[in-house]
This record gives structure tokens, sequence and C-alpha cells, in this order.
């Protein structure tokens, strides 16, 4: 079936974070807070767009309030490393919330954790800016979003405004992905450049578990 999808600096005050990509495996089970998300929105003519997000409860997405503006109707796939087989599939809620770059989108049905779908811890409010992180993403083939995970560690820092900032192959299919250090998520993707820039968790932290109750 043929599906269609649209190919849709910060000044630093801390040290940049300009490294080589470290890579690391994406089989099944080894990201299992990883979300791969597909939506149709009102301005895209038809054409359905792609971001990712994370797993942070049994009916809660952390996303960037990028990927989900405009937002018509989602479909969420969990436990995805070819996003062409997922383990599970389910339908976002269009009660979205945004604050600060995030957003927060309600599953419509709780997802059963398992080996290869499981929810991810998050980064508190008084945690400090790690100095690496591992980033998931799916990438881009030929201006195309890409279908296939893949992992990386990168150098982080913070910029003046409080976000956290590394070098990354990440393309704008993965905006909303997450930036997980020591097994926690301690960023949200909020745009991509010259280096990619992630919205701090940390620095949301009390509005998510005001939104969540997690």
């Amino acid at each position: 079936m043929k599906v269609l999808v649209v190919a849709f600096l910060c000044t630093f005050a801390a040290v940049q974070g300009r490294s080589a990509l470290s890579e690391l495996s994406a089989s099944a089970g080894e990201n299992p807070y990883v979300v791969h998300i597909r939506l149709a929105t009102s301005d895209n003519n038809g054409l359905l767009s792609t971001c990712a997000g994370s797993l942070i409860g049994s009916t809660w997405v952390l996303t960037s309030a990028d990927c989900v503006k405009n937002s018509r109707f989602m479909w969420l796939r969990f436990g995805a490393v070819d996003v062409f087989r997922p383990a599970f599939l389910a339908e976002g809620n269009l009660n979205v919330r945004v604050q600060d770059g995030l957003a927060l989108i309600n599953v419509n049905r709780a997802i059963e954790e398992n080996d290869v779908i499981r929810r991810v811890s998050l980064a508190e409010a008084e945690s400090e800016v790690p100095e690496s992180g591992k980033l998931c993403v799916f990438g881009a083939e030929n201006d195309a979003p890409g279908s296939q995970l893949s992992c990386s560690n990168v150098e982080v820092a913070a910029n003046e405004a409080g976000e956290l900032v590394a070098d990354s192959g990440a393309s704008k299919f993965d905006l909303g992905a997450a930036l997980v250090s020591d097994g926690v998520q301690v960023g949200v993707l909020s745009s991509v450049g010259e280096s990619s820039v992630f919205a701090s968790v940390a620095k949301n932290r009390d509005w998510i578990k005001q939104v969540t109750g997690l």
C-alpha cells in the first residue's frame, strides 16, 4: 500500500557539544521507550507528517510541540526498530498539552509494558546537565522519513536558554526524540540544524507531573 508522507545558532554560554557520533545498537528491546509518530495535520494538504516521542507512562507520550502542531489524527508505533513492523500500534488523543517546546500526548488506551515496550524515567527538576547522552532516531532517506532506528552517543552542553545542545544524526523527521543519559530522559529534540537543540525535561518536570500525575 502506498503511503504518502511530506518531507517536513544558539549562542552557547557553556562548552559546545561538538564530537563525532558513537554508534550504538538499536535492536528490539534495547530502547523500548522509543515511539514513532505519524500524523495527519490541518496544514499538509492531506499528506502525513512524521516525528518521534517517548513512552513515559502507561497512557502518556512525551514529544516536542512542533511534532504535534496542527495535528488532526495521530498513530503511535511502539517497539518499532523498523517502523513498518512495530510491536504495537495505538492512536493518540488530540487533547494535547504543550509548554516550553514540549508536548504531552494522551494515548487512547493503556500501553502494556513488555520486553520491547517500556517507559523511560524522567530527569528530576534539580538534575544537572549531563556531559553525554544517547539519542535514537529514524533519520531521513532521500529527504523522506527513515524507517530504521539507529542510536548514537552524543556530547551534551547547555545554552543560555537552558536548552541542551548536541551534534547528532537527527533529521527534521525526528523532532520529539528523547535524549537519554544513564537511563533517564533529560531532553526532547525541539529543533535540528548545525546542532540539535533539546528542550530540558528537568526544567519542565513539575509541569509534566502536574499534567500526567507521574
